[in-house]
């Protein structure tokens, strides 16, 4: 028998926003490691940033800011809590499906 197959999953998107980072340790080649977090409530809708990672000295603008391009070791989160969020989790019957492997 022969089989083939394939199978590619993509996903995009786009977060553009500011978030102010304290610097939690310098590490011994000089880069800061640095965390953040912010809630944003609106229309009864919160949602939750949080961003950490090591940044070179060197990379950090003249306005006191730093890409998250330039981020090393980025961990970059986006939570959202409120009614709009739960409408997108799948309902019951479709978590049970998945987890008896038939979705």
């Amino acid at each position: 028998e022969d089989f083939k197959g394939g199978g590619k999953i993509e996903r995009a998107g786009k977060l553009l926003g500011r978030i102010t980072v304290a610097v939690q340790s310098v590490e011994a080649n000089g880069n800061l490691r640095v965390k953040g977090d912010q809630e944003i409530f609106v229309n009864e809708e919160k949602q939750r940033i949080s961003v950490e990672g090591s940044v070179r000295p060197q990379d950090i603008l003249t306005d006191n800011t730093v890409l998250s391009t330039r981020l090393g070791q980025a961990k970059i989160e986006m939570i959202g809590q409120g009614l709009l969020a739960e409408k997108q989790k799948p309902g019951i019957l479709t978590r049970f499906l998945s987890w008896l492997g038939i979705l």
